[in-house]
């Protein structure tokens, strides 16, 4: 069964330096760390996304848990994604780091990929996550981002970009809307 490729990859595969001096700056933003507390609980989410070699949009949908260790300042995130192409685990963290910073993690399905440079911050009240990676099998190098904002079903929403060489920027490659599960 295949598993996901291009931009899902960068979903599951972050290892993120987020600078969040702007969100503690600005009341209107919320702050980065109350951001993370509020993506606190069960959610489902529907969308789609490119997969595949031949990069055809697809239906996603997942099941995510987050959880909040205050102690730690970090939010755990568990959970599931799928299309027709395969299923694969989410688990990661994204965590507090001397209330400048968030720092984080997720575990890859990829082993044919190498995380060379991550980037991230909080502004406007959304979270944006940067990495570029390349790949052991081929050497090609790619280029993805994601942005995670809150949405007004009181879930988020994740927009995906992969970094496009031939226009020099980054093209929307899927969004996957997560609300509320209800447990």
């Amino acid at each position: 069964m295949k598993l996901f490729v291009s931009i899902t990859i960068s979903f599951l595969a972050f290892i993120a330096n987020a600078s969040a001096e702007e969100a503690q700056a600005s009341q209107t933003n919320g702050g980065a760390r109350e951001f993370l507390e509020s993506m606190v609980g069960e959610y489902r989410g529907r969308g789609e996304v490119l997969v595949g070699p031949a990069r055809s949009q697809e239906r996603v949908s997942c099941k995510l848990s987050n959880n909040f260790d205050a102690a730690a300042l970090a939010l755990a995130i568990n959970g599931k994604c799928a299309t027709t192409q395969g299923r694969v685990d989410v688990d990661g963290t994204l965590k507090m780091n001397d209330d400048k910073n968030i720092v984080g993690s997720f575990l890859s399905t990829s082993k044919d990929s190498e995380i060379t440079q991550s980037s991230g911050s909080f502004s406007n009240g959304s979270l944006t996550l940067s990495m570029s990676m390349v790949s052991k099998r081929t050497g090609d190098l790619s280029k993805t981002r994601q942005v995670v904002s809150r949405n007004s079903e009181g879930g988020f929403s994740s927009v995906f970009y992969k970094y496009d060489n031939a226009s020099k920027s980054y093209l929307e490659t899927g969004k996957v809307n997560f609300t509320p599960s209800g447990g």
